[in-house]
Order: structure tokens, then C-alpha cells, then sequence
């Protein structure tokens, strides 16, 4: 939180920002199990054919959450 703070996020931003990562982490390990038991080798992407309409649609809002975070960074930042 202290970080959020440094940057200008609220909690409720603080909120969604962790929420978003989390979700991404949480896609990405399950894609990494999946590829361990099937016995696959690595990938550093997910596969989206294989992802529930509901996992896309919060995958989609995450990522618009990572966007909204990069540009505030870049503002605060002169990025």
C-alpha cells in the first residue's frame, strides 16, 4: 500500500490493480500446470482457445487495468 500511495492510487485502485495481477498470475499457473501434466514443453503465453468466456472477459478488464497503471506510471514518471 505504501506503494500505491507513492504513486497517487487510491485503495479502490490499489484493489483493482492487485485483483488484475493476480488473475494474470493465476491464468498463467494454471497454463503452467497444464502444460507440466500433459507433459508440454514451457510456453510464456496463455492460450486463450482454452480459457472459459468468464476468464477472457476478466482477463481482457485485467489488462486495461495494467494499461490504466502503466500510463499513470508514465505520467508520474515523465516516462
Amino acid at each position: 500500500q505504501d506503494a500505491a500511495k507513492a504513486v497517487g492510487l487510491t485503495l479502490a485502485e490499489n484493489a483493482a490493480v492487485d485483483a488484475a495481477f493476480s488473475h494474470i498470475l493465476r491464468l498463467r499457473l494454471d497454463q503452467q500446470l497444464a502444460d507440466l501434466a500433459a507433459n508440454a514443453s514451457e510456453r510464456y503465453s496463455l492460450d486463450l482457445s482454452h480459457l472459459h468466456g468468464i476468464d477472457k472477459a476478466i482477463l481482457r478488464e485485467s489488462l486495461k487495468q495494467a494499461r490504466r497503471l502503466q500510463l499513470r506510471l508514465k505520467l508520474n514518471y515523465a516516462l
